[in-house]
């Protein structure tokens, strides 16, 4: 199943934190799977690096980009479709850049790796966790 990663769970992918759980581990190194990552995820961990809420071994673009490489990931440009659709959600998220992901997902019909409960309450919305 292709996926998209939520930026907690690449954070936690990356550092090798026992966080990401099992089975989203397993769908992210499945072999026949394609696991995407919103270039948005730099601009949202740019934000938390830039308010200390977190520490980044390198600059934010090199950090991704090794990421990207490293794990094998495809990144996932922002289009104009999911960024307009992420305004006509129901409102039961208010994190910007999570309804962007989720418009991008149900978009691009991918399932999204991610420990945030309230995503799968979109109608439509795929998670694996």
């Amino acid at each position: 199943m292709n996926c998209l990663l939520d930026t907690c769970a690449l954070l936690w992918l990356v550092n090798g934190d026992p966080q990401l759980t099992a089975r989203a581990r397993q769908a992210i190194t499945a072999s026949q799977a394609t696991v995407y990552l919103s270039v948005l995820a730099a601009a949202e961990l740019s934000i938390k690096v830039g308010k200390g809420r977190i520490k980044l071994t390198q600059p934010v673009q090199q950090w991704v980009e090794d990421a990207v490489r490293l794990h094998h990931l495809t990144l996932l440009p922002l289009e104009l479709g999911p960024a307009a659709a992420a305004g006509l959600l129901p409102w039961i998220h208010s994190d910007p850049f999570d309804r962007i992901l989720i418009a991008t997902a149900r978009h691009h019909s991918l399932a999204i790796i991610t420990s945030d409960e309230t995503i799968p309450k979109y109608p439509g919305a795929k998670t694996i966790w």
